[in-house]
Order: structure tokens, then sequence, then C-alpha cells
């Protein structure tokens, strides 16, 4: 992948020139700009992460705000820069003949100058001429504690400083909640719990008895229930699961991304439960819930 080892000599600068006075404003004879770029080549050579981050220039600050958990990680053609989540960026810096340009201190040669000509912008219109191409390891916890900073020079202008930084925009997968009313308005009778972020229940579960609740099981209709709602930012289909145990999928049958499914507290007595959200083709563990705080209030 020639894209790689060429920018990459870039990037390597990058990272040595991780900390560098900052002007507050672009000096004269720049025209700093920046867009995420996708390659022509398509996904062989990106694997697509554009699609999964946005760039915008404030000051000298260049924020990149990416989904970093959708993004893929792909390994470089250069061994020593090893695997991350790699993404373009089309650093503008108003200078039709990027060979005129200094970056970090080293003149770019005419392959690097070039290599615009081998991206587009994620809008697909074409990548100019003054557009620097610079990959970088969005997931690099650098770039989200403080940033990298880079420099331009050129003859009869000042230097330029921009800190590049991520920003992940990661949405929560799936919020719980436990405030419904359902059976008969009759749920929250039987339990006065909290569900934190982190999937700890706390407060009491009360043994239930629900008559009709469930008709094709109706053994099920006392015990101690427990109502999840989960509301999920992406198209999602809904898994519960014991420990991976008995996994029961749950999907809407309306098209949204809200589902709701019944536990049966008795089995939470004793393990945490995992919820599991298969989204599209690829199945990840968000969350376990724990109900080891619950006081679980007997039958009477």
């Amino acid at each position: 992948m020639k894209k790689i080892s060429i920018v990459l000599l870039a990037v390597a600068m990058l990272f040595a020139f991780a900390s560098c006075a900052n002007n507050s404003s672009i000096p004269e004879g720049w025209n700093i700009g920046v867009r995420v770029g996708q390659h022509k080549a398509g996904y062989s050579e990106d694997y697509g992460n554009w699609k999964f981050a946005e760039a915008e220039l404030n000051g000298n600050i260049i924020t990149v705000k990416a989904d970093l958990e959708s993004m893929n990680t792909y390994a470089s053609s250069v061994s020593s820069q090893g695997s991350a989540k790699w993404l373009a960026l089309l650093i503008d810096t108003g200078e039709t003949d990027l060979t005129k340009v200094k970056y970090n201190g080293e003149a770019l040669d005419s392959t690097a100058a070039n290599e615009y000509k081998d991206l587009k912008a994620a809008d697909d219109t074409d990548a100019k001429s003054s557009e620097l191409v610079l990959w970088i390891k969005a997931d690099d916890a650098a770039y989200s504690n403080g940033g990298r900073s880079i420099k331009f020079s050129k003859e009869n202008a000042e230097d330029v400083f921009l800190t590049i930084t991520v920003e992940d925009t990661t949405p929560d997968v799936f919020a719980l909640h436990s405030d419904y009313d359902v059976i008969d308005g009759k749920v929250n009778k039987y339990q006065d719990v909290t569900v934190s972020d982190d999937g700890t229940v706390s407060g009491t579960i009360k043994y239930a008895t629900a008559n009709g609740f469930n008709n094709e099981e109706p053994a099920q209709n006392a015990g101690y229930y427990f109502c999840f709602d989960v509301n999920s930012e992406k198209v999602a289909s809904v898994k519960s699961s014991l420990n991976g145990e008995n996994a029961k999928p749950y999907t809407s049958n309306d098209g949204s991304n809200e589902f709701m499914f019944w536990l049966g507290s008795d089995a939470a007595k004793a393990k945490d439960v995992t919820l599991t959200i298969t989204l599209e083709e690829e199945t990840s563990t968000f969350k376990t819930v724990n109900f080891s705080g619950v006081t679980f209030e007997a039958k009477k």
C-alpha cells in the first residue's frame, strides 16, 4: 500500500513532534483547512474508516470527531508502524505546490506532494493539490490527551503550528431503564430499583403475581420479575443471557431501536446478567447487569 509507506514518514515525524508552542491564530500567507479523506481505491486501502469521522478547524486546533468503536483496525505495510485505526486527513495549506512546504522542518518530496491524487474527500469531491495527506492513528491515546502538534513552514511566511485532537464520539449503544408501568400497571408496585451506568441494579424487587402476563408460559406468571427497556442508538437486535447460557434474542416488531424484555430475577440472584447487543453482523458484549446489591422480598 504505497499511500501508507509514503505518508507514514510524515506520521513518524508527527509523533516525534508531540509538543511545541502553538499560535492562537493562523499567520498571514497561509490558507489552512482540513477534511477527512477517503482513498479512491476504496476499502482495501482505508477500510472505510472515513465513514465514521469528521474534522473541523477552529483557530489552530484540528478536531477529529470519530466513532472509534465502528472504525476498523488494520496493519500498515510498514511493519514498524503496527496496526491502528488509520484515518486520512486532507490538510489544506493554501500552497498549490507542496514541494515548497516543509512539514515539521522537512521539505516534502514530489511523491508526498502528489499523494492527494490518490484520495478524495468524504463528500466525494477530489482532493486538491494544496492538501497534504496525513494518516493518523485515530485510536492513539495522545490525540485525546492534549493532542499532537505539527508545523508547516515556507518562505516569506511565519511557521504554522497546528494541534490535532481526536474526540471519541462512539455513542452509548444502549441505555437501560426500569420505569415502565406494565402488567396492568402493577409492575412498579413490585420493584423499586435503579440501574446505574455501570449496570449495577440497586433497590428492592418483590415477589410478584401477575395472572395472564405470560399466557404461553403460565408458570412464569409469578416470581421475581424485572423489566429492562433497552434503548439503542444504532440499528440493533438485542440478546440477553445468563453468563452466556441460554441466550435469547429479542427484536423489535416495528423497526424501532427500542426493546423491552423481562428477566426472571430468581436466576439473577445467583448470577450477573450479561446483555449482548448484535450490531449488523458483529456481536459485542456491552454491559453486565449486576443484581448483587438488590434485596429480594419474598412472597408473604
